[in-house]
This record gives C-alpha cells, structure tokens and sequence, in this order.
C-alpha cells in the first residue's frame, strides 16, 4: 500500500495531511467474510447496515493446556461482493483476548496475501504442540512464514486489550488473512503457573464510521495517530471508530492525539491521561467552496465587520475532478486540497508549545529540536524561532508522516471551514494570555 500520510507544522501549530483516502460508496454492496473455526462461520453485511455494521465473527482461536513455545494458526478469508464498478471500503480486524493470565507472553502476528496465492496453512506451522528437552526448556515451534511476506499486524497482547487493523475489501478481490498466535517461552522466566491454562481470541470485522456530509472526505488515521474522542469535561478517550466519533453537520470535528509514550496501548473508550498526551490534532476533510466576492479591493484600511458572513462550502474526494470557478456564485475546490491532492488536513488543535518548559522564558528558545514539540493546551508557546528552525522542526517531527512546516493555503483551509456551516462562522481567536500560555 502506498505512503498516505503527511503533516505540515508553521509556529502557530501542526498540520497534518494524509494523501490518498479512498472514497466510500455504500450502494449496492456487501462484504462477506468467512473464517475457519469450529462453525466455519460466515457473516455478511447487508448493504444497509454497511455504515455501521461491526461483527462479531466468534472464537477464532481457543487453546487448552497449551505450553510455552506453542503456536496456533488460523485463516480468515475475507470477499467483497457487489457491483463491480463499487469502490473499495474501509473494515478492521479486531483481536480480542478473553484472558490476561499469561504475563504478556502471547504474540499475535497477522498477514496478508491474496486468496489465489494462499498457502495451504497446514505447510507453515507443521507441529501441533512443542516438544520437551531433557534440560526441561521447550523446544519452541517453527512456523515459515516467507511465503506470506512481512505482518501487517504484529505485537504482544497486553491484558484483554484489544489490538486492531485497517483493512480495505474490494468487490473483485479475495484476500486470506493468516494469524499465528504464539504462547512465548521464555527460559529466563518462571512460566510454572501458566502451563495448562487456556486463552481465547475473539475476531470481530467492523466498518468505520462515516458520514454522509463527508461525501467520501472522512479522516485517515497515519502511524502514532490515536482517534480520540473529546468529553465536555475535556476528558480524553480513545475512540471507537465503528461508532459515530465525529459529526460534522453537528460541529463536532474529527480529533487525534500522538502519545508520549507510543509503547501503551489503550482499548476502545478507555481515558488516555493527559500526562500521556504529547499533541492534539483536528481533521480538515476536503472542501470547495462558493466565491462570493472576485477581489476587487481598494484602500483597504480596517476590516468592515458588516461583510463578515458564512461561507457555503460542500465536501468532495480528490477521486472527483477539482472545481475551478473563478468567478462570483461559482464553486472552487480549495488549492490546499489541490496542491498534494489529499482528501484532508490533520492540524494542530493549538499552537506549537516547548516541552518541559517551566517558564515563558524557557520556551524562548532558537533552535532545531523536534522532540520539544508539543500541542496542547496550558503549556509555554515555543516562541523566538526563525523560518528556517520552524521548517526543519517540523519536518522532523514526524518524518513517517511526512510533517512540514504549514502554507498559507492551508491555514486558509482552516480559517474558510471555521466560516462555514460546519464551524463557529467567527474568526479564529487571537491568544492574548500575556504569559504566553497556549489554549487561552
């Protein structure tokens, strides 16, 4: 799959911009899904339950008595039926562990290939139990998993939390999913208590929630970005993103947080601490929007408050072909969109602070640093910085999502949504806190 991920950072604050999202279509379509276990059980989403529809496919794996070094493997094989001309959606695989006893030694890795190039499962994990050495270690099985490539989900289960992956079913394509669960041994650790105890791991598929208004302009979530859901009382919650975490037509936009420590994994609509919170983010889905004047300025002096006025915008993919009007009552794709033709912005929620400062005068600091990047309220703005450690900051910062320091475009993109339906239809406040304090 290609790279999708890019962010933009400018000393006010941190955008970033995914490329690439595919445009959702719910008509005439259905994903059937079949997994191998004891039912060989096989779910399909209707067509109108699409949008929202999470499934709960079983006991893809239940072990008993097994011992350290064992592993297990399952296949999951995932079709797309429909019109063929339907385009690809957006699903998750979810892995659920029912039991926490085993000391985080279970290790789950899930891979990919396409269904007609699947091997037979029986030929990568042959043994079905390891076997004991005369030194009382266990001889751990072998599974060889070249003909299945790198995983694309892959990790240690902590406790019951659930672990999800993204994945994008089509309706001309066939796709088989391997999961090998591992029991680890660890011969430098005491495992006598967890020898003959059972676990299970539940498989649900769900579809992400999107909204209609997006047409298609819903938010992509990159590498190190948590979708997260805001309460009034500013607690922070990761989001379940099979269910309604964002709605537009509402006002109530799309967030993200990256973690300080990226290692901790939280499930679905469990608090993230703000003490483990680095940077916030919001997502600023394609747009084109209605000219309503052609520019003809002159003696320009003061703002003329009575012209202040809602701006009509409607949200688009970049799969359709970009509005050019430029004239008055005609309809302009917005040029941040154009420019590195991406279906949305993630930007910073507030303006770019200095980590660990303690005082105003601590944040004052001319350099080149990405890892004093912070984004978030109640912190010292990073001020006294030039253009040329603004842009090599920020293109530090997140390099595997491609973050650069913000254009004027698309901070324009920001300000023209805020004037919309979909915004306060106010200008975008002014911090006067005169110590300097973001988010006031």
């Amino acid at each position: 799959m290609e790279k999708k991920n890019k962010t933009m950072l400018i000393i006010m604050g941190i955008a970033v911009m995914l490329v690439g999202l595919i445009g959702a279509t719910f008509a005439y379509y259905s994903a059937t899904i079949k997994t191998e276990n004891e039912e060989n059980k096989t779910t399909t989403v209707t067509t109108e339950a699409l949008a929202k529809a999470t499934m709960d496919l079983g006991d893809l794996v239940t072990a008993n008595n097994i011992l350290p070094g064992h592993k297990i493997i399952k296949t999951i094989t995932v079709t797309g039926e429909g019109e063929a001309s339907a385009r690809p959606i957006k699903a998750s695989i979810t892995l659920t562990p029912e039991v926490s006893a085993f000391n985080n030694h279970v290790k789950y890795n899930l891979y990919e290939v396409e269904s007609k190039n699947a091997p037979d499962p029986n030929t990568i994990c042959t043994a079905s139990k390891p076997t004991i050495t005369s030194n009382q270690y266990y001889d751990a099985m072998e599974c060889n998993t070249s003909s299945l490539g790198s995983p694309i989900l892959s990790g240690t289960f902590s406790g019951t939390t659930p672990v999800e992956k993204e994945i994008t079913v089509t309706s001309t394509t066939k796709k088989t999913y391997y999961l090998i669960i591992e029991y680890v041994n660890t011969i430098d650790e005491d495992q006598n208590e967890e020898q003959g105890k059972s676990f299970k791991v539940t498989i649900g598929f769900g579809v992400p929630y999107k909204e209609s208004t997006l047409n298609g302009a819903d938010p992509v979530i990159g590498n190190n970005l948590i979708p997260v859901v805001i309460d009034n009382n500013g607690k922070v919650k990761k989001a379940d993103t099979t269910s309604e975490w964002y709605n537009y037509e509402k006002k109530n936009w799309a967030n993200g947080v990256i973690l300080n420590n990226k290692e901790i994994s939280y499930a679905n609509n469990e608090e993230i601490p703000e003490s483990n919170i680095e940077s916030y983010f919001v997502w600023i889905p394609r747009y084109r929007y209605k000219i309503w004047n052609e520019g003809n300025y002159s003696g320009l002096t003061n703002i003329d408050s009575s012209q202040v006025h809602e701006i009509e915008v409607i949200f688009e993919t970049k799969e359709e072909t970009p509005s050019t009007g430029n004239t008055k009552g005609s309809y302009l794709t917005h040029p941040a969109f154009i420019s590195m033709n991406t279906n949305g912005l993630w930007v910073g929620k507030f303006e770019t602070g200095y980590k660990d400062a303690a005082s105003t005068a601590g944040a004052e600091v001319n350099s080149s640093d990405a890892s004093k990047v912070v984004i978030k309220p109640n912190v010292y703005s990073w001020r006294n910085i030039n253009v040329a450690n603004a842009f090599g900051t920020s293109y530090e910062y997140q390099r595997e999502l491609d973050s650069h320091m913000m254009k004027n475009t698309e901070w324009g993109a920001v300000a023209y949504l805020q004037h919309s339906a979909y915004g306060s239809r106010a200008s975008v406040r002014i911090n006067n806190n005169s110590a300097y304090i973001t988010g006031y």
